[in-house]
């Protein structure tokens, strides 16, 4: 699904973060915290969780923690659907 304006197709999603950003709406439903084993630092977050949200069905949201040292971290995720609903 596209927004269309001025012959220029944008993407659903960027329109929705952009005017999410712009207007100080929520563009997700709801964020959770998602296991991904261990995390050793931001590089390494930043190279396991965008894949660790995607086969969630979820967008990395740029945060994540460890919950347990060397063992287990998670990360933030953002989800469009809230499983409530």
């Amino acid at each position: 699904m596209t927004y269309q304006k001025a012959n220029k197709k944008i993407p659903l999603f960027i329109a929705a973060s952009v005017a999410a950003v712009l207007y100080g709406g929520q563009a997700f439903a709801y964020t959770e915290d998602v296991e991904a084993g261990p995390i050793w630092n931001q590089l390494d977050a930043e190279e396991k969780c965008p894949q660790v949200a995607a086969e969630a069905g979820g967008t990395w949201n740029g945060q994540w923690t460890t919950t347990i040292p060397g063992e287990m971290s998670v990360c933030g995720v953002d989800f469009p659907d809230d499983p409530d609903d």
